[in-house]
């Protein structure tokens, strides 16, 4: 099934390096930065979405600093709507669903829903995705194929090598 990771330029160079895309926190509690104690309770996770842009949802436009300070407009290389990877998993599940499982509660469910876009559209693996799965990378803001699985690795015009050794 393809699905869509969409990550912001600064995780692109680690996704790259490690020729995969890594789970993190799966926000099954919700809680303020400081309250370390509600980070990780589930396990963490890939998010994904069928919705190959995600530039107007809502959780794309806010950040929060390790201070807890809300930024309405994050910077450009923390907006996560401008890479996309288009990957290809038998794995993954819906989001709501599996929250429910994981043990969120409706209102968890509600608050993360209210952040903005179709959670109807979210889904979960609980594995990191390697390479093999991925079938294209984009960069949505200048439309350019950044990777592409049938023609080799190749990203902003150098080699997959050259790019982690810059």
């Amino acid at each position: 099934m393809l699905l869509y990771h969409h990550t912001c330029q600064l995780h692109l160079r680690s996704i790259m390096k490690d020729q995969s895309i890594t789970r993190t926190e799966s926000n099954v509690v919700l809680g303020t930065p400081d309250e370390t104690n509600l980070q990780h309770v589930g396990p963490d996770v890939v998010w994904l979405t069928s919705q190959p842009s995600v530039k107007t949802e809502k959780w794309n436009q806010f950040v929060f600093s390790a201070d807890g300070n809300h930024y309405q407009e994050p910077p450009t290389h923390w907006q996560k709507g401008r890479i996309r990877v288009v990957v290809n998993v038998n794995y993954a599940r819906r989001w709501r669903q599996w929250a429910k499982e994981q043990g969120s509660t409706p209102e968890t469910i509600k608050v993360l829903h209210d952040t903005g876009g179709d959670s109807y559209c979210w889904w979960v693996s609980e594995r990191d995705i390697p390479i093999k799965h991925w079938v294209r990378i984009d960069d949505t803001d200048t439309m350019k194929c950044l990777y592409h699985s049938t023609t080799g690795v190749t990203i902003f015009g150098v080699s997959y090598a050259e790019h982690c050794a810059a």
